[in-house]
């Protein structure tokens, strides 16, 4: 299968865009990422990568998945077989020093295990250590971008002084490095891969992730009750403070409404500045839900008439599609890749990062009209449908994969050719 850069560039594809079909042998896939730790999700990229290792797994080109993840907080590695084809070992990582190392004791692990494993190839998630480790392993490479440019650790390390500029150095170092020299890279959003092609215009292919098959199961819903969900990780870059201060603003003008919160808070320093910025009149409408599993999620945002997320900074992130997946209207910052899932004014409608005024009066409008919120909500639904069910992005992911073998193979063919 030979592509055009033009087509690389574009690619959202599908089986009718042609190529050869796969002739050869099934595919060992090693897969380097963050991976929910004995069943509990924690962030958009933990549930992205289980919905596409799991419906990979189901593909009959897929001999076997194994997934490596490595957790600097856990004593002993732990692994788990999923199913007979899909295989979770988390990894006990390397707990200081991974900047200034590049990780050295994990990528000396991953190669261990690569070895033992014989991948055809390896597919990091991130531009991060699990990216970075992938694309030095020395196997045909896919990585995928899940936030593009260090802005989440520049935003982190704004109140260190001295060691922060270091680690942002040394992080976008490790970026740059991780899309220059894989083999493939998949962008979830048109806004990640503008930002690739600052390093490379060929085989960067365009692939949303998944949302997982629960939130598919059901036709939306479109309650009466005034409830708005958030759902996310409880951390500065999720402006969760900005939300609650623009909710008091919002019981003002709907007296009945409620929010939802739905996210682990791993940022307890962060956790408390949201507690303090909470009206006390309004207190109890604010509910704190903690991280939820399996149906528990799916059946809150059912019962929510708006979805909202408030980030100063994102890429694509699955919380707005799992909520579009239920036939939810969004409200949402315009930041990242986040335009190219609610349009404005359509599906949703998109405020300006941080101002809380215009937060508020979205939020007001749609929750006192419920036709509103019922067109919207089918408008997301549809858009759902056509772009994140799981075994379509894996489908994709697959030809990714056939693209990284078909690369190393042209390589040795110019390399014998010199």
């Amino acid at each position: 299968m030979s592509l055009t850069e033009d087509t690389v560039r574009t690619s959202q594809w599908d089986a009718s865009q042609g190529g050869k079909p796969f002739c050869g042998k099934q595919l060992r896939v090693l897969m380097v990422s963050e991976f929910p730790y004995k069943g509990v999700v924690v962030g958009g990229v933990q549930s992205a990568v289980e919905i596409l290792a799991t419906a990979l797994s189901r593909l009959p080109d897929i001999a076997k998945i194994l997934v490596l993840s490595f957790k600097s907080e856990i004593d002993e590695d732990l692994v788990t077989n999923m199913n007979d084809k899909l295989t979770i070992h988390h990894v006990a990582g390397q707990r200081r020093l991974t900047l200034p190392t590049e990780s050295i004791f994990d990528f000396l692990k991953a190669k261990r295990i690569a070895k033992e494993f014989r991948p055809d190839v390896v597919h990091g998630q991130g531009t991060g250590e699990h990216g970075d480790i992938s694309v030095r392993l020395g196997y045909p490479s896919v990585i995928t971008i899940h936030g593009a440019g260090t802005f989440e650790v520049e935003l982190r390390e704004r109140d260190h002084k001295i060691i922060g500029p270091l680690r942002v150095w040394l992080t976008t170092k490790m970026t740059n490095r991780a899309i220059q020299n894989a083999g493939v890279v998949i962008s979830i959003s048109e806004f990640d891969k503008q930002y690739s092609f600052r390093f490379r215009t060929s085989n960067v292919v365009g692939i949303p992730n998944a949302v997982r098959q629960e939130f598919f199961g059901a036709a939306p819903t479109f309650p009466d009750a005034q409830r708005i969900i958030f759902n996310g990780l409880i951390i500065v870059r999720k402006n969760v403070v900005g939300l609650v201060r623009a909710f008091a603003k919002v019981k003002q003008h709907v007296p009945n409404a409620v929010l939802d919160i739905a996210g682990p808070t791993p940022d307890k320093a962060y956790y408390e500045k949201v507690l303090k910025n909470i009206d006390p009149a309004v207190k109890k409408d604010i509910i704190f839900h903690g991280n939820m599993k399996g149906l528990e999620l799916p059946e809150l945002i059912r019962k929510a008439s708006v979805s909202v997320l408030f980030s100063i900074y994102e890429n694509l992130p699955v919380a707005i599609a799992e909520a579009m997946a239920l036939g939810k209207p969004v409200v949402s910052s315009r930041v990242g890749g986040i335009a190219e899932m609610v349009h404005d004014g359509e599906n949703g409608f998109l405020v300006e990062s941080e101002d809380e005024d215009a937060l508020a009066d979205r939020l007001v409008k749609l929750l006192n009209d419920p036709a509103l919120r019922r067109q919207m909500g089918m408008t997301g639904y549809t858009m759902a449908m056509q772009k994140w069910v799981p075994e379509r992005v894996a489908a994709e992911t697959l030809r990714t994969y056939r693209l990284a073998l078909e690369t190393v193979q042209d390589r040795h063919v110019v390399s014998e050719q010199v």
